[in-house]
């Protein structure tokens, strides 16, 4: 999401139009539909890109967790470094 921001900027720069900043430049927004950004969900939990429930802006990210039993652990994270792979 960082790097279609920047694309976006880039493009008003040319056009003399202002940056934007969703969400005052936070980190993690979710103003993109279908957007998740790099988060994901390990089986029982569901992962979306809503409208609404945003203090900030249109969007954010529901997190959706199925029927839990004693052996399921529901997790849903992000990597906080760029991962190895994604280096290129």
């Amino acid at each position: 999401m960082t790097e279609t921001v920047h694309l976006v900027n880039t493009g008003r720069a040319l056009q003399e139009l202002p940056p934007v900043a969703p969400k005052g430049g936070a980190r993690f927004h979710f103003e993109l539909p279908g957007s998740v950004q790099g988060f994901r969900a390990e089986a029982g939990i569901q992962l979306e890109n809503v409208r609404g429930q945003s203090q900030l802006g249109e969007r954010s990210l529901a997190v959706r967790v199925g029927a839990l039993t004693k052996d399921l652990k529901p997790l849903a994270a992000t990597a906080t470094f760029i991962p190895q792979e994604a280096m290129g």
